[in-house]
């Protein structure tokens, strides 16, 4: 059986980064991968009910997390239950986030059933886009998986009416699966105006020397398959997965039931990112 560790790190804003960390049940050093959730996410969102056990399988230690503001707290890590901490998320909070998890590796629990050298990341949708930023500048990262990843943090700051937004201090949006309005604080775009060049994807897509991996559905109506097109233009190493009929949660929805395991374009995704990885 695979084992399983809960853990909160300390976050770097006052807020902790809740984690759930698997290794394969045989005795060893795995790869670990790393795997960010999306806007809307968090660890336990549909196929990340499933993801442990599947890499597990095939000999990969696997760290899911929840974003420390994505609105979840450590005793209901499955629903938005602080919408002021969603509210006051940033990119950068998001990169600190992450960045605690790879700072705290070597001083956790079992950290010598996990490879220091083989840590791999991967990310969906705006989860894709926090990965890509961390592996472009951490070298303890070894390869990258994108999942439908966001290309340019603009198209999503559009969406709102940026002078209200500005005025308000907060615009709302709409959680489709529970029907629930969400803040999203004004603090969203300025942290991301201020650290445009450094937030840059398509930059950021550019330094990447580790292996790319880029799958995307053909059918993703929320990040649409060019921003995987943009990000392959840019990396020429890089692999490119285009999963037909792909949306853009892989035909997976909340929450996760075995028979969910054999909806093809969500097979096709995870199979070729472990192949990816094992590689």
């Amino acid at each position: 059986m695979n084992s399983f560790l809960n853990l909160e790190l300390p976050g770097a804003h006052g807020r902790p980064v809740v984690t759930d960390l698997y290794l394969p049940a045989e005795l060893g050093s795995f790869p670990l991968v790393i795997f960010c959730h999306g806007f809307k996410g968090f660890k336990s969102w549909g196929f990340y009910d499933y993801l442990p056990e599947a890499f597990c399988n095939e000999g990969l230690a696997f760290l899911r997390f929840n974003f420390s503001h994505n609105g979840t707290n450590a005793q209901i890590p499955d629903a938005f239950v602080e919408p002021e901490a969603f509210g006051s998320n940033t990119i950068g909070k998001e990169l600190d986030d992450l960045q605690t998890i790879l700072n705290s590796l070597k001083e956790l629990p079992q950290s010598g059933n996990f490879n220091m050298n083989a840590i791999y990341l991967a990310g969906h949708s705006r989860g894709g886009g926090i990965a890509l930023l961390s592996a472009a500048r951490d070298k303890r990262i070894k390869k990258l998986a994108l999942w439908n990843s966001v290309s340019d943090w603009n198209i999503f700051m559009s969406q709102f009416d940026r002078e209200r937004w500005k005025e308000d201090g907060v615009a709302y949006i709409r959680n489709s699966r529970t029907g629930e309005d969400l803040p999203v604080g004004y603090k969203l775009y300025t942290d991301y105006d201020a650290n445009r060049e450094i937030y840059h994807l398509g930059n950021a897509a550019e330094s990447l020397e580790i292996p790319l991996l880029l799958v995307h559905g053909t059918e993703d109506k929320n990040v649409h398959i060019d921003a995987s097109e943009y990000f392959y233009n840019k990396v020429f190493h890089a692999i490119f997965i285009k999963v037909e009929g792909g949306d853009h949660t892989f035909g997976i929805r909340h929450p996760w039931t075995e028979e969910q395991e054999g909806v093809p374009a969500f097979a096709e995704a995870l199979s070729n990112t472990i192949d990816f990885f094992l590689d």
